[in-house]
C-alpha cells in the first residue's frame, strides 16, 4: 500500500480547526458579532481565540466544555481568553438557544452546529476538501468529530461530480483532481461510541446531525459519485491507537488519540484494502 499522511498538526494551534476558525473571524468582522458561543473539547475554541487574539478583536468567546473535561485543557483555554462553561454534555441534547443560556450569551450567536455560519457545509474546510481531492486518493480516512471536514468534502464531490456530468463550464478554479478517481475512492470517517476512549474528541453522547450527515453519505453512494463502501465507522475499543501513536511520532508528526484515529483504524484493518491502493490519512 502507498500511505500518505496530511498533517493539519503544522497549522498555528495544530489542528485543521485553525482553518474553520479563520472563517468564523471573517464572518464576525462582517456582521460585527459581539458574543460567539460554541460546544467544544478544545481544538475549535483555541483556534477561534487564537484569533481574536491575534488581531485583537473584542469579541467574546464563550465555550461550553463538558464538566469531566481534561483540567489541563480546561486552564489552557482560560488562560487564552475563553469564557469557559462546564456541563454534563452527555444529559441531553442542546441546541442553540440553550447552548447561549448555558454560557450567558445574551445578544451573540452559537456556531456550534454550522448554521449561523455555514448552513450549506461550503465554506469551513473548502480548501482543505480540494486539496484532499486533488490527490486523487482511493481511501481517505479521517477522524469524525462534529463530521464537519467529512461532510464538507462530501459536498465538494457532489458539486464537482455533478458539474463534471452537466458539462458545466464556470467551474472552481481550485479542483485539479479526476472525477473518475473520485467516483471510485472511499471515504471513511472514524469515530467512537465510548465515552471512556482516549480518543475523546471522537465521542459525543448526542450528534444531531449524524442521521443527515449518513443520509448525504448514502446518497452519494448510490448516485456513484463515491465508492460504495464509503462508511461512518463506529470504533468500540482503541485497539491499534498505541501502534499509530508510536508511528506519528516516529516520523516526527505532532499529534494526539483523536487526531490519529484513521491510522489506527487502518492498522486493524489493513487486510481489508487492497495492496495496490493510495491510502490518504488526515492527521
Amino acid at each position: 500500500k502507498l500511505l500518505y499522511i496530511k498533517d493539519e498538526s503544522t497549522n498555528p494551534t495544530g489542528t485543521h480547526k485553525d482553518r474553520m476558525a479563520w472563517e468564523v473571524i471573517l464572518q464576525a468582522r462582517r456582521n460585527n458579532w459581539t458574543e460567539i458561543s460554541l460546544i467544544s473539547s478544545g481544538g475549535a475554541a483555541a483556534a477561534i481565540q487564537h484569533l481574536l487574539n491575534l488581531y485583537q478583536l473584542p469579541i467574546k468567546l464563550k465555550v461550553l466544555v463538558d464538566q469531566n473535561i481534561n483540567r489541563d485543557i480546561y486552564e489552557q483555554l482560560t488562560a487564552m481568553g475563553c469564557e469557559v462553561f462546564l456541563h454534563n454534555l452527555k444529559k441531553e441534547v442542546l441546541y442553540s438557544e440553550a447552548i447561549k443560556d448555558l454560557t450567558k450569551n445574551k445578544s451573540g450567536v452559537d456556531i456550534t452546529y454550522r448554521t449561523t455560519m455555514d448552513s450549506h457545509n461550503l465554506i469551513y474546510y473548502d480548501w482543505l476538501s480540494y486539496e484532499i481531492l486533488n490527490f486523487n486518493p482511493d481511501y481517505c480516512i479521517l477522524p469524525f468529530g462534529t463530521g464537519d471536514l467529512f461532510i464538507n468534502i462530501l459536498n465538494t464531490v457532489e458539486r464537482e461530480v455533478s458539474n463534471h456530468d452537466l458539462q458545466v463550464k464556470e467551474r472552481d478554479r481550485r479542483f485539479m483532481g479526476s472525477i473518475e478517481h473520485i467516483r471510485q475512492c472511499t471515504f471513511i470517517g472514524v469515530r467512537t461510541v465510548s465515552s471512556s476512549s482516549r480518543m475523546d474528541k471522537l465521542f459525543s453522547a448526542f450528534l444531531p446531525t449524524l442521521i443527515p450527515y449518513r443520509q448525504k453519505l448514502d446518497r452519494l453512494k448510490l448516485t456513484g459519485a463515491i465508492n460504495k463502501q464509503s462508511s461512518i465507522i463506529e470504533l468500540e475499543s482503541d485497539d491499534h491507537l498505541e501502534e499509530a501513536l508510536a508511528i506519528a511520532k516516529s516520523s516526527d508528526i505532532k499529534t494526539e488519540p483523536s487526531g490519529i484515529a484513521g491510522l489506527a483504524f487502518l492498522l486493524g484493518n489493513k487486510n481489508n484494502i487492497p495492496s495496490s491502493s493510495k491510502v490518504l490519512i488526515i492527521n
